[in-house]
Formats: C-alpha cells, sequence, structure tokens
C-alpha cells in the first residue's frame, strides 16, 4: 500500500510540473479604434478611482475613446489610487483593454494566491513601435502568457485611463483527463497485481 501511496504522490507532483506556469508575459498592440464593449467593475479601490465616465476634465482625466465612440465610459484611476480585479478562484491567462494615454506612471501588477508573480513592464509598451511620446497614444492593448488571478491598476499620477476591460479563464488542458485516467489504471493495475501475489 505505501508504494501505491508513493506512486500517486510522484503522479501528483509530476501533474504540478506539468501545469506549472511560467510568468513572463508577452504584449501585442492594436491602434485601431476598437467597439465599445461592456466593463468589469473593480472589486476594491483605493484612492480616487473613477467608473463609469465619459468624457475628459483638464488635468485629470482623459477620455480613451475617439470618433463616433467619443461618449463611451471608461475608468479613470487617479494619481495615488488603485483599482483592483479579483477574480476568486479563476485563474486568468490574459488580459485585454483599451489604454488611453498610456503613460509612464502607470501601473499593472499581477498576483496570483495573493502572491505577486509579474509588475508588467510600461516601459517596454513606451518602447513598442507606434507608440510615440508617453501621454500621447491610445492602444488596444493584449497581455498573454500570464497566469494570475488578480490584477491592479494603479498609477502615480494623473491618470490611468482604461475601458474594454476583457479576461480569459485557463482551460483545461486537452489531455489532463486521458493522463489522469492512465494514472488512475497503471495505480489499479499494480494494485491488482500485488494483491495477487500476496
Amino acid at each position: 500500500m505505501k508504494t501505491l501511496s508513493k506512486f500517486f504522490v510522484a503522479a501528483a507532483g509530476a501533474l504540478v510540473l506539468f501545469v506549472s506556469p511560467v510568468q513572463a508575459s508577452t504584449f501585442t498592440l492594436d491602434f485601431t479604434d476598437p467597439a465599445v464593449e461592456g466593463m468589469l467593475a473593480a472589486t476594491s479601490t483605493t484612492g480616487t478611482v473613477n467608473e463609469g465616465i465619459s468624457g475628459s476634465l483638464g488635468g485629470l482625466y482623459t477620455s480613451p475613446w475617439s470618433g463616433a465612440n467619443a461618449g463611451a465610459s471608461y475608468t479613470s484611476v487617479q494619481g495615488g489610487a488603485t483599482a483592483t480585479y479579483d477574480f476568486g478562484s479563476n485563474t486568468q491567462t490574459s488580459l485585454e483593454f483599451l489604454w488611453g494615454s498610456i503613460d509612464s506612471y502607470n501601473t499593472l501588477a499581477f498576483y496570483l494566491n495573493d502572491v505577486l508573480v509579474e509588475n508588467f513592464d510600461v516601459g517596454a509598451v513606451l518602447a513598442a513601435p507606434g507608440v510615440g511620446l508617453s501621454g500621447m497614444t491610445t492602444a488596444t492593448i493584449s497581455i498573454q502568457d500570464i497566469l494570475f488571478d488578480e490584477v491592479v491598476f494603479g498609477s502615480a499620477g494623473n491618470a490611468f485611463e482604461y475601458a474594454n476591460l476583457n479576461i480569459s479563464v485557463v482551460p483545461l488542458p486537452a489531455a489532463l483527463p486521458l493522463y489522469g485516467a492512465g494514472v488512475a489504471l497503471l495505480g489499479f493495475m499494480g494494485w491488482r497485481k500485488r494483491r495477487k501475489s500476496l
């Protein structure tokens, strides 16, 4: 029975290694005007966070929307404030949003099980082709290759403006049920063989 227990512990360890996250996110930028989509409400906020606002207020926030969508709503995280989106036990794999006026003082922090997994590199976004000067570009950013269950939008200055916040849940790997069935079958066969030999 001890051997069977050791086998299952080893199999579980291999499974954990098989699905362990690698925290090195990648991103893509899209400079075309997106369609207006629904917006998630922040789970919690600190400081001044304006949700569901439209238009601009000089020196405080500028709408990421333009053209036909100029009146659409968005969220603005003011200087020294944060907006947290906590997804509970639902691990996410990607984050996408319309980022208005990409500023060097905007911050994104990703957490998994209350452990910081990545402070997103805003400098890399500012250095990307087509972005230009800090605060002068609006783009839809898609951040992939990161596992998280909480994301915190922050800003050291006025302001971090965003809209169209979308997330993607981790799908169950297609081979995982098959792998589990194979491990269970091998365990059962080993148990049966030992039982017969007694």
